[in-house]
């Protein structure tokens, strides 16, 4: 007569480990994707607001106070603006601030006019 054993064997334990790692590293590897495209989207929003932010102080201030420039913040930001004036006395401002994306540097860009006399 034959005995039944309990519990399982070896090699059930150990394919049960390798399909538990392979799920973990899929975990692994999902988040970080979701961590790098994050920081990402982080870096492209804070150019656009850097952008934003730059094309309205500009237009905020007297018409012959306002020129062009360049910044650069940490390294890892660079802001670029131009100031020129159009017809009729119209205050053109373009703001284009620089960040680094995942293949070469992006950027955002805002155009703003202002009207003066």
């Amino acid at each position: 007569m034959h005995r039944r054993r309990s519990g399982f064997s070896l090699l059930e334990v150990v394919i049960a480990l390798v399909v538990a790692a392979v799920g973990l590293l899929a975990v692994v590897g999902v988040d970080a994707t979701a961590w790098r495209r994050r920081t990402q989207a982080d870096r492209a929003a804070a150019a656009a607001l850097a952008a934003r932010v730059r094309a309205e102080r500009l237009t905020s201030l007297a018409c012959d106070a306002a020129a062009s420039g360049t910044l650069i913040v940490a390294g890892r930001l660079a802001e670029r603006w131009t100031v020129s004036r159009g017809a009729r006395g119209v205050l053109l401002v373009s703001a284009v601030a620089y960040h680094d994306a995942e293949h070469g540097p992006d950027s955002a860009v805002v155009h703003a006019s202002r009207w003066c006399e």
